[in-house]
């Protein structure tokens, strides 16, 4: 017998975007307040520099953990290709 399968299925290569989409801008907000936080005193441009790395490699990292997530769930909760008897 057959199992049946849920009414709504979830396609790992969206499930993979949306958790890395989620978890970059979530992690680009970490990273520009831990920034912010954590700014020294010295001019705006450093500031400024600060601020930028600290966002771009928030985002990177949330993107990573994120999509690493978001493919787990896409293997585990997925849709899978029906095994055709005989072959």
């Amino acid at each position: 017998m057959q199992k049946e399968l849920p009414d709504r299925h979830i396609d790992p290569s969206e499930s993979v975007t949306l958790f890395a989409i989620a978890f970059g801008a979530i992690g680009g907000l970490i990273g520009l307040v831990a920034a912010i936080i954590l700014l020294p005193d010295s001019g705006e441009g450093t500031a400024f520099l600060n601020c930028l790395i600290a966002f771009l490699a928030g985002g990177s990292a949330g993107v990573v953990a994120g999509g690493t997530l978001g493919a787990a769930l896409g293997v585990f909760r997925g849709v899978r290709a029906p095994k055709v008897h005989g072959q």
